[in-house]
């Protein structure tokens, strides 16, 4: 029911006649990726080449809990260059609403059309000194912690948690979590949390080595499945990122060894 209201309600952004805010992206192009990934298929938005997983999995918790929202927000964005999730207005610069697939790619796959308005506005519009304008721009594309926690704040959602910061003797420190921390996003999950963990994305490539730094969001799409092996102990865990869910088994001592925490809010 809720898609055949979204699919009511959705503008055919071809018949609005602009000019449009993002003049060089195509209307049908943007209209129908808003079809395809608002409410089931949200995991279809993708990041693609760029560093946009933060708000990636920011919008696909967003276009799974309140798709009629998602598309009204990339609707507004195309149209206005302004556009509202809850209390979080997002209002990109001049060079990211300009911004040419044909012509700014480089050598990066660049994200779909409605992707590329739902992300790269979001993150650009959060930024102080710096335009999100290019898909290589790893800068400006870096999502902090508190930064993704504000957004799920601003959009409506009531508890938030943060584990990414440990505090010390001297401060907030970031630091490797423990499995303590990992087992507390399971019950999070299991609490209808939307979990979001901080991650060294080449783990999910095979990396077995431990990280010095996090790269990488994903979304927890379910508990921790922990289990008992010859060599130790190992885990199932089915994320989403880069564009679709996915299940993905590894020691738990590698995992720890690249898992900085999370985000969540319900």
């Amino acid at each position: 029911m809720e898609k055949e209201v979204i699919e009511s309600e959705l503008v055919d952004l071809r018949l609005n006649g602009g000019p449009f805010a993002f003049k060089n992206l195509s209307a049908g192009q943007v209209t129908a990726g808003i079809r395809a990934r608002a409410g089931e298929k949200a995991y279809l938005i993708d990041q693609a080449g760029t560093s946009l997983c933060g708000p990636a999995c920011f919008m696909y918790w967003v276009a799974s809990d309140m798709p009629r929202v998602y598309a009204k927000y990339i609707q507004d964005l195309f149209r206005t260059g302004k556009g509202r999730i809850g209390d979080l207005t997002v209002e990109p610069s001049t060079s990211c609403k300009n911004f040419d697939p044909q012509v700014d790619s480089g050598d990066l796959e660049v994200p779909h059309p409605t992707d590329w308005i739902a992300l790269a506005s979001l993150r650009d519009s959060s930024n102080l000194f710096r335009a999100y304008d290019e898909v290589d721009d790893e800068v400006a594309g870096i999502t902090m912690p508190r930064t993704l926690q504000s957004w799920f704040k601003r959009a409506g959602y009531r508890d938030s948690v943060n584990t990414t910061i440990k505090k010390n003797r001297r401060g907030d420190v970031y630091s490797h979590q423990r499995l303590e921390d990992l087992k507390e996003a399971s019950r999070l999950v299991q609490s209808g949390y939307r979990v979001n963990l901080l991650i060294d994305g080449k783990m999910l490539n095979g990396n077995q080595g431990s990280s010095w730094l996090p790269n990488h969001w994903v979304a927890l799409l379910a508990p921790v499945d922990f289990r008992k092996t010859f060599g130790g102990s190992s885990l199932d865990a089915q994320i989403y990122t880069w564009g679709r869910k996915r299940r993905f088994t590894t020691s738990v001592d590698v995992f720890l060894g690249n898992f900085w925490g999370l985000v969540a809010a319900r």
